[in-house]
């Protein structure tokens, strides 16, 4: 269920690792595209080098049709799959016997969602305290 985002995300992050300019470019580029470009990152955008400008356009324009795409898809797709999953899950854990398969289905996907969901920001939390402590850089 979260594969479509991560995807998104980790060709983003891909490109703006890759790219030491474009990353500020292409997001100034988007912004643009949106239609809310302040006048410092405008001015950013009109010094920065031609080929990086060319890039930046097209990058500006994929960037907003990928963020549009996935906000529908998480409209359309995830979230109602979510809301059927945990409807399921109330009801199975709520009617159900201990003995019956079914509760016991419902007890493994809860703990299953819990930890897909929570994992990453577990993670997230734990690496910067390594960063503030100086263990990673």
């Amino acid at each position: 269920m979260h594969g479509e985002y991560g995807v998104f995300i980790g060709l983003d992050v891909a490109r703006a690792s890759t790219s030491g300019r474009l990353g500020a470019e292409g997001q100034v580029a988007a912004r643009r595209t949106a239609g809310n470009t302040p006048r410092p990152e405008a001015g950013e955008l009109a010094d920065a080098n031609p080929r990086d400008r060319s890039v930046a356009r097209w990058f500006g324009v994929c960037h907003v049709v990928g963020t549009a795409a996935m906000v529908w898809i998480l409209v359309n797709l995830s979230l109602p799959a979510l809301i059927g999953i945990g409807m399921w899950l109330v009801a199975n854990l709520a009617a159900l016997s201990v003995w019956s398969v079914a509760f016991w289905e419902s007890i493994v996907a809860t703990a299953y969602l819990l930890v897909v969901s929570a994992l990453p920001a577990v993670l997230a939390v734990r690496e910067r305290c390594l960063r503030r402590a100086g263990v990673l850089r």
